[in-house]
């Protein structure tokens, strides 16, 4: 297992102006990359990254992309091919 501290990284992502912002987050431990979607303008990928550390590990495989609530809850998910 990785340390928590390298496990994510957050290669790019779409930020539009008053929101929703998209950061595409790659996890080293599992090897793969969600797209992390919040309403709000975010700047950085610190606060997907975050609440994404929260729902990870129960994430199901197939899933390739998350809608967060401002307080971090998963909303909706993706599985589409698309969204890989």
């Amino acid at each position: 297992m990785i340390d928590e501290e390298y496990r994510f990284f957050a290669p790019g992502g779409d930020i539009t102006p008053d929101g929703p912002s998209t950061w595409h987050i790659l996890d080293w431990d599992q090897r793969r990359i969600i797209s992390v979607t919040m309403d709000e303008e975010q700047d950085c990928e610190d606060e997907a990254i975050r609440h994404l550390r929260r729902h990870i590990d129960h994430l199901e495989p197939n899933i390739y992309a998350i809608h967060l609530s401002i307080e971090g809850n998963i909303m909706s998910v993706s599985t589409d091919l698309r969204d890989d």
